[in-house]
């Protein structure tokens, strides 16, 4: 058996270390695919700007490489049965579906398998059906006897991939209802490396008052657009009264698809730059473990400081509609953010903290091919 982990951006979170922790303890033979540091740099290029909407435009390279890659993983390995994972969705996942199809022949048996990265508009998605989804199939149809891959993805679980690998009960009754048969609620499989690195930091925030803000990616694209010092405004009033009123350190953290160049152009000029501190140097998780809340609008972040223990507060704006699938609070700017405020702080002075009961895998220590 073959087992291929395909890292298509470079991540501070490998989502594959618990997979590959329960195959190392059983003696499971897998492999990393990592392309080269050009191939990243050009990846985040795409995947960052509003040239991802054109994909097909910039990816035959990088198609190539990773065509020519598991080309020769599966020459090398014979006829093994080979389980490809990848962390992606969309475009990365129908892409991978087309070099399958060229790749292998009846005798093999090829399995990919999708493990959750980020969070989903399931409610967009739905939207996303009929009309649309025909169009992208013709016009995937017509890419692909041209340039030899696909223009579009399909959204999440449109790939409809053979295994799906997901963070909450309701992304999983989403793929099942959309015909996807093989789907596990395994968030902690998922964030199983993030939570043993939080694990062995034992940061304690003591008498520390330090409030985390993970900022969105400020881009332009159809249907959403959002603006650092229009955003920086809206966040003043509320980052306002959590340092002036309640003694907080409030510590912005910059979404990594955003440049360093492009974020200085803009926020320093804002009234919220005086306010707060902007953290670039630590790693996801040793923001959230020196930390005392976690504040976002929609960011994994808000998950992963769920699934180690700490209340996540996600921040209603105008900007992005979204509903967050797990145990949450919530400030919005459409009430009083002073009392908001202060009775979210007594509630979570209460409770210490959160309620993860719900979060536990259904299934563990497994590997596919071998219990699945």
């Amino acid at each position: 058996m073959l087992n291929v982990f395909i890292y298509v951006v470079r991540r501070e979170d490998d989502p594959f270390y618990g997979f590959k922790d329960a195959m190392r303890r059983r003696d499971v033979d897998y492999i990393d695919l990592i392309f080269s540091d050009e191939t990243y740099d050009h990846i985040r290029d795409v995947e960052y700007t509003t040239k991802r909407y054109l994909m097909f435009l910039y990816y035959k390279k990088v198609y190539n490489e990773l065509y020519s890659r598991l080309k020769e993983l599966l020459i090398s390995n014979g006829d093994e049965e080979v389980f490809i994972y990848l962390a992606d969705e969309g475009f990365w996942a129908e892409m991978l579906k087309k070099i399958k199809v060229h790749l292998v022949n009846d005798s093999r048996s090829v399995k990919i398998v999708n493990v959750q990265h980020g969070f989903f508009d399931i409610e967009r998605r739905r939207s996303e059906q009929g009309l649309l989804k025909k169009a992208r199939v013709i016009v995937n149809t017509i890419s692909a006897a041209i340039v030899g891959f696909p223009f579009y993805g399909y959204g999440f679980g449109g790939s409809k991939l053979d295994y799906y690998f997901v963070y909450t009960p309701l992304d999983k009754e989403f793929l099942l209802r959309h015909g996807v048969k093989r789907v596990y609620f395994t968030p902690k499989i998922i964030k199983q490396g993030f939570i043993e690195k939080y694990q062995k930091m034992k940061i304690e925030c003591g008498e520390v008052k330090r409030l985390l803000f993970v900022m969105p990616h400020f881009v332009k694209e159809p249907g959403y657009s959002l603006k650092l010092d229009e955003f920086a405004d809206f966040l003043l009033p509320i980052l306002s009264i959590f340092r002036n009123i309640y003694n907080y350190e409030i510590v912005l953290r910059p979404h990594p698809g955003m440049s360093r160049q492009e974020w200085d152009n803009h926020f320093h000029r804002t009234a919220l730059a005086k306010i707060v501190v902007v953290d670039r140097e630590h790693t996801i998780v040793e923001a959230i473990s020196r930390s005392s809340l976690i504040l976002s609008l929609n960011s994994t972040a808000l998950f992963e400081s769920l699934i180690v223990g700490k209340i996540p507060i996600k921040v209603e704006s105008p900007y992005i509609d979204c509903e967050l699938h797990y145990p949450h609070k919530v400030i919005s700017c459409k009430f009083s953010l002073e009392a908001q405020i202060r009775n979210l702080l007594e509630e979570i002075d209460s409770r210490q903290k959160a309620q993860i009961e719900w979060i536990q895998d259904e299934v563990s220590d497994f590997v596919i091919g071998i219990d699945l």
